[in-house]
């Protein structure tokens, strides 16, 4: 499978190539997602998506402990357990605070703040206003891990084996708006300098972050979670692109691709 997404396709593939429609009809009918259909002509997009913001920007910040809890839930390993509840008690505040995407650009309207479709720029977008959607990162991510629980079980991925891939997913944006160098100056246990808009390296940034959670009462190292966080971004990885080499980096990355599409929105 990993051969034939790397191939882009190829008829050399056949099996694979079956596989991928399977997986698509197995998404189609697990009701994953909720779907936001093409608005009509007399109610524009960026008018949608501000109404959905707007109306998120009260509710999220409220279900933000449950989020939080459930993706720790999903990890059965007691090790993994104790890590993802570590990281996510010393995760910086503007963890806790950002919307999804600075721009606004390519998640969910629920997600981000009211940086949507300006009517008077020819689709471009606005700056950000009124509307901030607190919480918008941590929605992204449990709806990350949603995606990842879904694709493991697609795959038969069990075991610790997938509460890797579980724990990476929640864990993926960590850093988001955090530069790798900025990781590295900071001594282990001093706050990192949470930035304004995404990152291009947070990946990394992340998994620079996440080795300093490695220590003897946890049980486990981070090398495999590191590993999944770094690369999440895949083709838009920085600073180098980081295709999927094993299945671990193929879930982390997809469910990532699979929950940020602005008109898809992954039930939790």
């Amino acid at each position: 499978l990993l051969d034939f997404l790397k191939s882009g396709g190829s008829d050399e593939f056949p099996e694979e190539a079956q596989l991928i429609g399977t997986l698509a009809r197995y998404f189609s009918d697990s009701g994953l997602y909720d779907i936001i259909p093409a608005p009509e002509e007399t109610k524009p997009l960026w008018r949608v998506r501000l109404e959905i913001a707007a109306g998120a920007a009260e509710r999220n910040p409220k279900e933000v402990p449950r989020w939080r809890q459930e993706m720790i839930d999903s990890v059965e390993t007691p090790a993994l357990r104790a890590l993802l509840k570590e990281a996510f008690e010393k995760a910086p505040p503007g963890y806790y605070q950002a919307p999804s995407s600075s721009s606004g650009r390519f998640h969910p309207a629920d997600e981000v703040n009211s940086d949507l479709l300006d009517p008077e720029k020819m689709g471009a977008f606005a700056k950000p206003a009124d509307v901030y959607t607190g919480g918008g990162l941590v929605l992204h991510t449990r709806r990350v891990v949603e995606a990842a629980k879904a694709l493991t079980t697609f795959l038969g991925i069990k075991g610790v084996e997938r509460d890797h891939i579980i724990a990476s997913a929640a864990l993926h944006d960590v850093m988001k708006f955090v530069k790798a160098e900025d990781v590295k100056k900071v001594k282990p246990g001093e706050p990192v300098p949470w930035g304004e808009y995404t990152t291009p390296d947070h990946g990394l940034a992340g998994a620079l972050w996440l080795s300093r959670l490695d220590s003897a009462k946890n049980g486990i190292k981070t090398k495999d979670i590191a590993r999944f966080v770094e690369k999440h971004m895949s083709a838009w990885n920085k600073p180098e692109t980081s295709p999927p080499t094993d299945f671990g980096e193929m879930v982390v990355s997809m469910s990532d691709y699979m929950a940020s599409q602005p008109g898809w929105y992954v039930k939790v």
